[in-house]
């Protein structure tokens, strides 16, 4: 919730979501599919400025979601794997490019992107199993 407030422009401070969450005004996601929502959810408002949007909500206005319905789930994650790969590769170089001055300057951000590449790799890898095993003839 405050990540959607403040990506749309609203200053919220954590602690204010935490006094939310212990009043039962925010529901925690349990499932990682719905925390992931969540989170892509609470970064779309910075699309619109709008708090409420979500990412459904451009998804449903989209030219393009009837062509991608008509995809399998393994395409589907297999092209979003791929998509995340590629970032992933860029980002990693331009790592690269700058690690001798970011490693001396600002080794704690450096961390929070390797980690985050980690992450990455690890979704897209599992994405790409997934692909796999749905292409895979039922018995």
């Amino acid at each position: 919730m405050a990540r959607a407030l403040n990506q749309a422009g609203f200053q919220v401070h954590y602690t204010t979501v935490a006094r939310w969450k212990s009043q039962g005004w925010i529901e925690q996601e349990a499932d990682p599919l719905d925390a992931a929502r969540a989170n892509l959810d609470a970064a779309t408002p910075v699309l619109t400025t709008d708090p409420t949007t979500r990412a459904a909500d451009l998804a449903d206005h989209s030219q393009d979601k009837p062509a991608l319905e008509k995809e399998s789930d393994a395409e589907l994650l297999r092209a979003a794997a791929r998509a995340a790969l590629i970032t992933m590769t860029l980002v990693e170089r331009e790592l690269h490019a700058h690690a001798p001055e970011l490693v001396q300057t600002r080794p704690a951000e450096v961390g929070i992107l390797i980690q985050a590449l980690a992450d990455l790799y690890e979704a897209a890898t599992e994405a790409l199993v997934r692909a796999d095993a749905l292409d895979l003839p039922k018995r």
